[in-house]
């Protein structure tokens, strides 16, 4: 189990699609089957066979699963439900590793010790992930990262991620082994010299991710930890200190040992204020700390937006929800246009929270299974800290590290990290309260071990199709960017590895495209691009941006000669709006295309609502100075292009220059 820990928090991989979700995700699978293989082996063999599911967190994580089950079978996209998005794979087959490995925690537990070993194997990994962090804050990263969050002034700050992908996501872990770090620190006066220091290291990468949601992660979870070590020290002083005979000797200790902890505490803090003061990041998290204040600022704005969006897919699907994993799928169908005025262009896979989430992606069931694991974790923490001989410092960061996850999860995404952290610990908690181990025959092992074998075999050859196949689309993907041949052979590759995933038909349309508009692409070129959009369609219908790369097909093939493809493509267009009604990317694709049609007034009524959604975007006002040009309206142009030069160009500096050369002419 502390090998699916650390694995989870350190596993990345550079050359994928998605670096760091999808391999921890992988990870979690495999370890996942094999742990489940192996338990239904075991059963036969078992004595008692159902105390396996005796405790009611047992039965709450068997609820959560049952209600995975029915929300991929009812799913509006199942094989995406059942595998996951290749951005994250938040799918079944996860759910289904997640199980396994709650089930292994709960047989790993059950020796003594474990469960503190365990908890040492998470706070090694977040020790190294924030020591990663560290060396990205110092930017001195050797490698180079595409997609970054960033904070300031233009950006100014790389928020610092680790080997987690994003600071949120970093947050959640380094915050619950604040909560792991504190408790040992308490309980091993021996290795405080260990553990002070990496509960400070956790406390300074918690706060350099700038994660609102993650800072309150470490308040509530570390109050959570603190409460009950502080309750646990009261239960274990003598009678005779809280008596009336104590001594004053032992009281003047420990005042004197108070104030020695305040005085190193308060001599800490000012060194990190110093540190900000100097670096001239003072500002910025006192900026932040006002944005946690006044959550309508900055992102707290656009993530309320999101939230709607979330609130929305649930109504529409009460029961069981839109499906696992579809949230990015439909989230263009629900969109409100204020949330691209506050994120520009963005596409979330997350709700940015997890209840939200699971009500979104698993409706009422998928809600109430997930409030049956809080009542359950809450009764069972209860127990397991009334058992005798109960090991009260190990259960304190049992308890709080899940405490962590889950203050961080009702603001933002844990990913699969996070919800790994908080299984195993529940699976720990649950095993901590048992009266009795369950009793085993010998020929357990063997078979157990065999069974896992071959569980792990099966699902480790399907995870490592979704690994070439996200590689060779990444490396695809590069390719066209930088103009290289060998894009169209690298998205074949992929489409053959992951037939059933609609983003490898789509890279590939997107690459014999590219292909053929680049005169690369020989004869049939844009009729295969066509019959891979087509595919990508096939597989996802809901999805907004296949219908787009279909129309962008069709209107190749129009501007090649085929006339026919014209209507073909505005067909496809029409079906992306329905779908995402309120993206200024389809609109203006589709009076781009009309534009070049010679057709300016089929173009002005999409350019126009472009203009009205979205304001503040350049690009619209610059499609409507496109139609007065085509019109004769010096005026309009005028008009338009003056807002276009001083609305966001969203970086693209070039587009700027053209409009601002055009505009010269007009004078």
């Amino acid at each position: 189990m502390g090998t699916a820990l650390a694995g989870a928090v350190l596993a990345f991989a550079p050359r994928l699609i998605e670096a760091f979700e999808a391999p921890k995700a992988a990870l979690v699978r495999v370890l996942g089957a094999a742990a489940l293989g192996g338990a239904v082996a075991a059963a036969r063999a078992t004595r008692r066979r159902g105390a396996w599911f005796a405790a009611p967190l047992d039965a709450a994580m068997l609820a959560w699963f049952a209600a995975e089950t029915l929300a991929t079978a009812r799913s509006v996209a199942p094989v995406a439900s059942l595998v996951g998005d290749p951005l994250q794979r938040d799918g079944w087959l996860t759910a289904l590793g997640l199980l396994g490995l709650y089930g292994a925690a709960r047989g790993a537990t059950r020796e003594p010790g474990a469960a503190a070993r365990l908890l040492g194997a998470l706070a090694g990994a977040a020790a190294l992930a924030s020591l990663y962090a560290l060396v990205q804050a110092a930017q001195l990263d050797p490698l180079r990262w595409a997609r970054v969050a960033t904070y300031g002034p233009d950006g100014a700050l790389v928020r610092p991620f680790g080997t987690l992908g994003h600071p949120n996501l970093l947050g959640v872990v380094t915050a619950a082994a604040l909560c792991v770090a504190l408790a040992r620190a308490h309980a091993a006066p021996a290795r405080r010299w260990l553990w002070a220091p990496l509960a400070a290291l956790f406390a300074a990468a918690t706060l350099l991710t700038f994660s609102r949601g993650a800072w309150l992660a470490a308040l509530g979870g570390g109050a959570v930890t603190g409460a009950l070590l502080l309750r646990a020290a009261r239960r274990a002083a003598p009678a005779a200190a809280r008596g009336a005979r104590a001594s004053a000797a032992p009281g003047a200790r420990d005042a004197r040992r108070a104030l020695r902890r305040a005085l190193l505490a308060a001599a800490a803090l000012a060194a990190v204020v110093a540190l900000f003061a100097v670096t001239g990041w003072g500002a910025l998290f006192a900026e932040r700390f006002g944005d946690l204040l006044s959550p309508t600022r900055a992102s707290g704005s656009s993530r309320i937006e999101i939230w709607r969006a979330a609130i929305a897919m649930w109504l529409a699907r009460p029961l069981t929800g839109q499906g696992p994993d579809t949230f990015g799928l439909l989230f263009p169908l629900h969109q409100t246009a204020a949330y691209w005025r506050y994120e520009w262009a963005g596409l979330p896979v997350q709700a940015h929270s997890v209840p939200l989430h699971a009500l979104a992606t698993r409706g009422a069931a998928g809600g109430l299974a997930l409030l049956a694991c809080a009542v359950a974790f809450a009764a069972t923490a209860r127990r397991a800290w009334r058992a005798p001989g109960a090991e009260r410092a190990t259960l304190a960061a049992l308890i709080g590290a899940p405490a962590a996850v889950a203050v961080a999860g009702l603001f933002g995404a844990v990913g699969v990290t996070g919800a790994l952290i908080a299984v195993v610990c529940a699976a720990a908690l649950a095993s901590a309260g048992e009266e009795a181990p369950l009793a085993t025959t010998a020929r357990r092992g063997r078979g157990a071990a065999v069974a896992a074998a071959l569980a792990a075999s099966v699902m480790g050859g399907y995870v490592a199709t979704e690994m070439v196949a996200s590689a060779a689309s990444a490396a695809s993907q590069r390719l066209a960017r930088r103009a290289r041949p060998g894009a169209v052979e690298q998205a074949s590759r992929a489409a053959r590895w992951a037939p059933f995933d609609d983003a490898t038909h789509r890279v590939l349309a997107e690459a014999l495209l590219v292909e053929a508009l680049a005169g690369r692409g020989g004869p049939g070129a844009l009729e295969q691009a066509e019959a891979a959009a087509r595919e990508a369609v096939r597989r996802a219908p809901l999805r907004a941006f296949n219908h787009q790369r279909l129309a962008a097909v069709f209107a190749a093939r129009a501007g090649a000669g085929a006339s026919a493809a014209a209507d073909s493509a505005r067909a496809a267009w029409d079906r992306a709006r329905a779908l995402a009604p309120v993206s200024s990317l389809v609109l203006l694709e589709r009076a781009d295309f009309e534009i070049g049609a010679g057709r300016p007034d089929l173009a002005e009524p999409f350019a126009a609502r472009a203009a009205e959604l979205y304001p503040g975007d350049a690009f619209a006002w610059y499609a409507l100075a496109r139609c007065a040009v085509a019109r004769g309206d010096r005026v309009a142009t005028r008009r338009a292009l003056d807002r276009a030069l001083a609305a966001d160009w969203h970086g693209r500096e070039d587009e700027r220059a053209r409009a601002r050369a055009a505009r010269a002419v007009l004078r």
